[in-house]
């Protein structure tokens, strides 16, 4: 190998050992329902109806404001948008957001476009000009007012 004095065939046995290692640890996780999910972990849903869910944050050990910066990468604006969203096995975040909403520029009815180019004209007013609708809260739902 690297050395004079290590023969070839001792790098050649700890390869097939560990190839060996491997196919028996893929073996058991397909035969065994509870060792495949303590080798590979479980689904997690982290948020749920715009809701975030502590109990399984703290399970998870994952700080809301590691949360919000994956969320953030994931193009999300605010939790509002998020109908569920799933920790992974592998770490990763999916979020699964609401269809997006819009506001008519002429009478501010909101609309919900599920397919894009659907919405031409406001069933209210036939208006034709459509803004990205976001909600804030109200004055009562966490906005301190003096």
């Amino acid at each position: 190998m690297f050395q004079a004095d290590v023969p070839l065939a001792h790098g050649m046995i700890v390869i097939a050992i560990i190839v060996v290692l491997y196919r028996l640890f893929l073996a058991l996780v397909r035969k065994n329902e509870r060792f495949e999910r303590f080798a590979t972990g479980e689904l997690s849903c982290i948020i749920s109806e715009g809701r975030i869910l502590l109990p399984a944050l703290t399970h998870e050990r994952i700080s809301q404001e590691e949360l919000f910066e994956i969320l953030r990468v994931a193009g999300v604006m605010q939790l509002g948008e998020v109908r569920r969203a799933f920790l992974e096995q592998s770490g990763s975040l999916s979020v699964f957001a609401y269809a997006p909403t819009y506001a008519c520029m002429r009478c501010g009815d909101v609309h919900t476009q599920t397919v894009a180019g659907e919405l031409r004209r406001c069933p209210s007013c036939n208006g034709e000009s459509f803004t990205k609708a976001v909600t804030t809260p109200s004055a009562g739902e966490g906005v301190k007012t003096r």
